[in-house]
């Protein structure tokens, strides 16, 4: 008996996330400006992104491109969660969520370029108007976790995380959280110092697993079924995870946007040499001015979104092109900043905004 009730909660329980999580296009516009709002305010609170954002993005508008790996845990067991890719691996202990049973986990795993656009996060430090130092990622992920209720926890006791790098060498990355608009160091530097039997994979977990690293003693590094995998083993909280090695010196670019309408434009540049993405901003002439990684290919997207049905969404783009090698900043140092093409704006139809594939083809890119 006790079975059936829990598997009829089970249902439940999944019915009813589905319920909520199914309403993801506040666009739509049979929608009550009341469950309009409640919509957005729900999916902030989910992914914990539009608060920060002074323009809609991505994620703020709930056309969720990016899909969670979602299992459900048992609180009174240890717990290795592993998405079905194999390149995170998240370690929870016994009882590390006050008063749960059962514990749904989500892990959304940045893995492609524009994976980071999706996301909606520029991985910079400072605003946007002026950046203080770029992030070139080396793995950026997303933890939410909630109780049998639907209801959003946080773990009491510390989460370990093992994270395939992006990038062939790691070393000097340190961790961020993203909390009140910025990334916040949580973790400094990881070195190399990866022992030369971590390739073999006869060795016993215990041995091969975790190699620690001199200049942290929470963050290590390992090789393990052909990832080389960043692990930290601090997880404190839920939300948005970065392992990012700085950028202070990087250069910027500068042009103009064809357009009658400036306000409630956004625009940002997509790493395409290297994982990541930065925000600029678009003066009231449509002068627009942007920090960059230098000497890297890069693909520069103007966007604006509107939550009011009666608005069109527009975009431009600029066809990838290679930064100047050149240290430049945006505020400190403009006439040196790049000056590239002008970018003229087009409709982009409902339908694309929710469709990854149609997107990356109306801004003529492969799904990288």
């Amino acid at each position: 008996m006790k079975q059936f009730f829990a598997y009829t909660f089970f249902l439940f329980f999944l019915f009813y996330q589905n319920q909520i999580d199914g309403q993801v296009d506040p666009s739509d516009p049979t929608l009550s400006p009341e469950e309009r709002k409640k919509i957005i305010q729900y999916q902030e609170n989910r992914w914990e992104i539009g608060k920060s954002s002074t323009t809609p993005n991505f994620t703020s508008l709930g056309f969720s491109i990016l899909k969670p790996f979602v299992v459900l845990i048992h609180n009174d067991l240890d717990s290795i969660v592993t998405t079905n890719q194999g390149d995170l691996r998240l370690k929870i202990p016994t009882g590390a969520f006050p008063k749960s049973t059962k514990i749904e986990v989500r892990i959304t795993v940045l893995r492609k370029h524009f994976d980071y656009l999706f996301a909606g996060i520029p991985t910079q430090l400072g605003p946007n108007q002026s950046p203080n130092i770029l992030l070139e990622s080396t793995g950026m992920f997303y933890l939410a976790f909630f109780n049998e209720n639907g209801q959003r926890i946080e773990p009491k006791k510390s989460l370990t995380v093992e994270l395939a790098s992006l990038t062939a060498d790691p070393s000097n990355s340190n961790v961020y959280r993203f909390s009140n608009g910025n990334w916040k160091l949580v973790a400094s530097e990881i070195n190399s110092n990866t022992q030369s039997n971590a390739n073999d994979k006869n060795l016993d977990e215990d041995q091969a697993k975790l190699y620690p690293i001199q200049a942290s003693p929470n963050i290590e590094e390992s090789m393990n079924e052909g990832f080389q995998f960043q692990i930290y083993s601090k997880i404190q909280s839920s939300g948005w995870w970065n392992f990012d090695i700085p950028k202070p010196e990087f250069t910027c670019i500068t042009g103009k946007i064809k357009n009658n309408n400036f306000k409630n434009l956004n625009i940002q540049a997509i790493g395409i040499d290297y994982f990541g993405t930065s925000y600029g901003n678009v003066d009231a002439s449509g002068n627009f001015y942007l920090n960059v990684l230098k000497d890297q290919n890069v693909k520069v997207l103007v966007t604006r979104f509107s939550t009011n049905p009666s608005h069109s969404k527009e975009i431009g783009f600029l066809p990838t092109f290679r930064t100047q090698n050149i240290t430049a900043h945006t505020s400190a140092s403009p006439s040196k900043c790049q000056n590239v093409s002008e970018i003229g704006m087009i409709p982009i139809p409902e339908d694309a905004i929710k469709d990854r594939s149609k997107f990356l083809k109306i801004i003529d890119m492969p799904d990288i």
